[in-house]
Formats: C-alpha cells, sequence, structure tokens
C-alpha cells in the first residue's frame, strides 16, 4: 500500500507521535518536483516528509510551500527518515556523504539523484547503507518524467519497490542495470534538451515561412506531444510512423529528402554517444 515501508525502512518517530518516512536533502528543482509530486498524489503526507539544504532560506522557503518539516542538518535528515533522497549537485556528493558516514547512519535505504555518482561511492562512505541510483529527467517538474533506477548490492525487492512507487509520483520508472545508466543519462537524461534543440531549429524554421514564433511555437510543442503520446499509445515504431506520414512526392517527403541528405541521423547517433562518454567520464568509468 502506498506509504508504508518493510521494517528495514520504518520511519523514526519524532516527539509528539510525528512518522518520517521521507527526507530529502538538497532542495533544489528536482527535489521540490520530488516532493511536490509525493504530496499530490497522496504517496506521503507533508509531516511525513523532511528535508535539509545548506540554503536555510531556500529550505525555509520550500518548507512554507508545502509544509515538510525543515532540519538543521543532513545528518538529522538521514537519522530521522526511513528513506533518503540525496537531492544533492555531483560535486557536493562527498561532503554530504562525509556528514552523513559520521552521523553513523547504518541499515538506511539511501535513494542517489546525483547524476555520476555511482553506487559503490556511497555504499563505501555509509557503512551498511542499501542504495539505489536514480537518473529523472527535466520533464518531472511537470509529472512527465522519466526515472530509472538501478539497485546496489545491499539493496533490497523491497527497497525497489520504494523507489518504484516513489518516482511513479513523477512519471515513468523502469529498472535497469547500473551500467545502463551512462546511456540512460544521454538519451532520457540529456533528451529533452536535445528535442528542445530540434524543435526550437524547425520552429525557426516556420517563422521563415511567415508564422509568428508564438504560433509555431504551440504548433510545434503540440506536434511533439501528440506524435510521442501516438508512438507510445499504439506502440508503433518510429520508422513506422515516418514511411505513415510521408506519402511519395508528397511535403513530408520533400522535407525527409533534405534531413538525410543533411546527415542528420549520424548527428544524433553522435550526439547520444558524446553525452553517454561524458557520463562515464563523470563517474569515473573507462570507455567500453
Amino acid at each position: 500500500m502506498h506509504g508504508q515501508w518493510t521494517s528495514r525502512s520504518r520511519a523514526a518517530t519524532l516527539p509528539g507521535g510525528k512518522s518520517v518516512k521521507l527526507g530529502v536533502i538538497g532542495c533544489g528543482k528536482m527535489a521540490e518536483a520530488i516532493i511536490r509530486g509525493v504530496i499530490e498524489s497522496g504517496l506521503h503526507r507533508s509531516g511525513e516528509i523532511c528535508g535539509s539544504d545548506i540554503n536555510r532560506r531556500k529550505l525555509g522557503r520550500l518548507a512554507k510551500k508545502t509544509g515538510i518539516l525543515a532540519c538543521s542538518s543532513n545528518a538529522e535528515v538521514i537519522l530521522k527518515s526511513g528513506v533518503t533522497v540525496l537531492a544533492v549537485k555531483p560535486q557536493d556528493i562527498s561532503k554530504v556523504v562525509s556528514e552523513l558516514r559520521a552521523a553513523k547512519a547504518r541499515s538506511r535505504l539511501v535513494i542517489s539523484i546525483a547524476a555520476g555518482v555511482r553506487i559503490c561511492t556511497i555504499q563505501q562512505a555509509i557503512r551498511n547503507a542499501r542504495v539505489i541510483r536514480v537518473m529523472p529527467n527535466m520533464p518531472c517538474l511537470v509529472g512527465g518524467g522519466m526515472s530509472v533506477f538501478a539497485a546496489g548490492s545491499r539493496a533490497t525487492t523491497a527497497d525497489c519497490r520504494v523507489a518504484q512507487r516513489l518516482f511513479n509520483c513523477l512519471g515513468d520508472v523502469l529498472q535497469l542495470s547500473e551500467k545502463q545508466l551512462d546511456a540512460v543519462t544521454a538519451l532520457s537524461g540529456s533528451g529533452p534538451a536535445f528535442l528542445a534543440y530540434c524543435l526550437d531549429s524547425m520552429i525557426d524554421g516556420a517563422v521563415r515561412e511567415g508564422l509568428s514564433r508564438r504560433i509555431a511555437l504551440k504548433l510545434a510543442t503540440q506536434t511533439m506531444f501528440g506524435t510521442g503520446k501516438l508512438l507510445r499509445e499504439l506502440g508503433t515504431d518510429p520508422a513506422d510512423l515516418i514511411a505513415a506520414v510521408a506519402s511519395a512526392k508528397g511535403t513530408t517527403a520533400a522535407g525527409l529528402t533534405v534531413l538525410e541528405s543533411s546527415c542528420l541521423r549520424q548527428a544524433l547517433v553522435r550526439t547520444i554517444r558524446a553525452a553517454a562518454k561524458r557520463s562515464r567520464n563523470l563517474s569515473g568509468v573507462g570507455n567500453p
């Protein structure tokens, strides 16, 4: 059932009988999206969530907006919470896990969304922590995200269900092995920027053909949204959709001829490869 964990990840009880089931370290945009998604879905109430951030003012604003409990330190969050989400920047992860290690926070479920930070890095720093690494993406901010998670060696099946329920509040969720997360980072993590780049170019083309940018943006974004919905709901392969839209000697065929001659397909393949390579480098893993 929603909001119930296994005995191994039971929430701590605070003075006054309040139960904290979820703690979030870091209060940036993705952290706020997680908190709002969890509350709005009914998975947890605001009083069952606590958070911390190095920026006390930012933490205060988030606590006021969402009703979560503001903690004075990262150590307080992990000691009070049944499940802790690390939503900090990759460059800050070493400092944060050092604080958590000093707090002797053991046998806890720790879910990290720090890009490029490997599971072993956190497991080595927090003894006996059960670690799950998640790669969410920007559409999580509007409930249309794609989150992919990998479980560490100590994480249980029940822990994976916790991660699944948590990120289902933000969109779709998929479990893969950690070695696949570099490709995931390139495709669904960085993908929104790549798709927006292509969309922006199409909008520029439409503006040159006489549309206002406002109208072109509306047409382009709805077309992208509808195309994704069609592919997803009908289970259609992209190649089949291209063939269905492109009638012989028609307008789509004329445009596709330009795309093929400009080697866009190869450029996009190289784009994903470059992003995946950078992800491997950031996490300290060499090229395959």
